[in-house]
Parts: C-alpha cells; sequence; structure tokens
C-alpha cells in the first residue's frame, strides 16, 4: 500500500513540473490528484499530525487553484519536489 500511494505522489509532483513547463494537464487529471491530496492529508492529520500531510493539503489547494490561475515556477517546482521526493522516498521503503 505505501508504493501506491508513492506511486500516487510521484505522479503529482509530475503535474506541478508539467504545469511548470506549461503543458496542457486535463482538469480531471488535476482534479483527482487534488482529491487523492486532500483525502490522504486528511487522514493522516486525523492520525498524527505532521508537516507532510499538511502540506499535501496545501498541495491539494495548489493544484484546485491551479486550474483557474497561473502560479508562480518557484511554488510549483517546491511542491513538486517535495511530492517527488515524498513518493520516492515511499517507492524505496521497505
Amino acid at each position: 500500500m505505501v508504493k501506491i500511494l508513492g506511486l500516487a505522489d510521484c505522479m503529482a509532483g509530475a503535474i506541478f513540473f508539467a504545469n511548470v513547463l506549461r503543458a496542457d494537464i486535463p482538469i480531471t487529471m488535476m482534479l483527482f490528484f487534488a482529491l487523492y491530496l486532500i483525502i490522504k492529508g486528511g487522514i493522516f492529520i486525523l492520525n498524527s499530525f505532521d508537516a507532510g500531510s499538511a502540506l499535501d493539503v496545501a498541495g491539494c489547494i495548489i493544484l484546485i487553484l491551479l486550474i483557474f490561475f497561473s502560479m508562480p515556477s518557484a511554488v510549483l517546482i517546491s511542491f513538486g519536489a517535495f511530492l517527488m521526493l515524498k513518493g520516492g522516498a515511499s517507492l524505496l521503503s521497505a
């Protein structure tokens, strides 16, 4: 299960990087990963509040805002890198 969540984190991070490159991402895909991040972040915040879960929720908010507004590249790269690193660590864990 951890590896599936890690792969989904990496895919969500890739969406942030694709937005930096101005790729045309389907809105349904952005909403799907925003929903994934808010559910996962909310569940883990309820269990034990940590910075990773709070940043998942913030990433959800930014993904939803990306549908309507453009964001600075530094913000997108930061959240994309965070999600890719967190996902990579999950994929490499036992």
